[in-house]
């Protein structure tokens, strides 16, 4: 009987022995760029992002900026259909998909821009969530909006700059609403 909490205690270590040699992957971020500024806050850092996604006539994206600010690994959830269909994408995903909707509409000559409205942050030590309620339209004074929802972008802190880790979208639809804590500017 001596030897039975022997045993339980060799179990309930184990997870603990097991832990010790995880090795750690170090996250390799490329901050060659000078377009790197603004990250020491979760806001400069989101004002970052709505910037490398909008883009005046005849332009387009801040690519190699957006390549920066993301992790990564870092994964994007975007709607794709009716009823709220959704797709896990990679940033390079996501870029190849973009482009083509670019080459495919307005936005290649009018431009494409996304304005926030709302943000809820919340931070702890080196990670960071944020619900954002935005905005898209072809062209900064657009009169008719193609989008409005909430992007629901997790951040995480690597050498005093903020980074994005992922983003998952929900659009407004007839059948959904705004949340209330959303509405209003």
């Amino acid at each position: 009987m001596k030897l039975l909490p022997f045993s339980l205690s060799i179990l309930l270590l184990a997870p603990l022995f097991a832990l010790t040699q995880v090795e750690e992957t170090p996250v390799v971020i490329n901050t060659t760029s000078s377009q790197m500024t603004g990250l020491e806050t979760v806001n400069g850092a989101l004002d970052r992002l709505y910037e490398v996604i909008s883009f005046e006539g005849g332009a387009e994206c801040d690519w190699k900026a957006m390549d920066e600010l993301f992790l990564p690994g870092a994964i994007l959830i975007m709607p794709t259909g009716p009823g709220g269909a959704r797709k896990a994408q990679t940033l390079a995903e996501f870029q190849q998909g973009f482009r083509s909707f670019i080459a495919n509409s307005p936005a290649k000559e009018k431009g494409f821009h996304e304005f926030n409205h709302k943000r809820s942050i919340v931070e702890f030590g080196d990670v960071a969530h944020a619900h954002v309620v935005f905005e898209a339209r072809f062209g900064k004074e657009g009169k008719r909006i193609l989008s409005t929802g909430i992007d629901s972008i997790q951040l995480v802190r690597i050498k005093d700059q903020w980074h994005v880790a992922s983003v998952a979208t929900e659009n407004v639809r007839p059948d959904l609403p705004l949340p209330k804590q959303f509405q209003g500017k």
